[in-house]
């Protein structure tokens, strides 16, 4: 296997998309951010039926209210941590979301996720490290 040179955009201007795909509800193009290999393609290995289920579970009755990236990293592994507020129908969750990601021939794509919820980091976002976020979620990601 040929390894690949990282893709020119940024590992955190590809997470900034996904979310803005799945403000959106452009469920289609949330999947398309997710690489060949990762666990969420393995529960969703096709396209039109992970829209057919997002469109059912997640359609007006999920929608984000705050994103940003805090830290975003690129090599052979591009990192990134983003904060996110989401709310389901009564329920608000406010967390930061890890993200690894590997370089494809369409660019960065998302290999992995994990989800902290706030409380559990007292300190300011700005200074919540990788490291940090993966001690505090026992390296266990998805």
């Amino acid at each position: 296997m040929t390894e690949l040179a990282p893709p020119p955009e940024t590992p955190g201007r590809i997470v900034l998309e996904r979310m803005k795909a799945f403000s959106g509800e452009d469920f289609g193009r949330v999947w398309d951010f997710y690489h060949p290999d990762s666990n969420f393609r393995s529960a969703f290995p096709d396209r039109a039926a992970y829209e057919d289920h997002a469109q059912l579970e997640l359609s007006r009755t999920f929608r984000f209210l705050e994103w940003r990236v805090l830290f975003e990293e690129s090599g052979t592994v591009g990192r990134v941590l983003l904060y996110n507020v989401f709310q389901r129908d009564d329920m608000v969750w406010e967390g930061i979301e890890g993200l690894e990601l590997a370089p494809t021939e369409q660019g960065w794509r998302i290999l992995a996720t994990a989800r902290l919820e706030r409380a559990r980091f007292p300190g300011t976002l700005e200074t919540l490290s990788w490291g940090e976020f993966v001690r505090l979620t026992d390296g266990i990601f998805f």
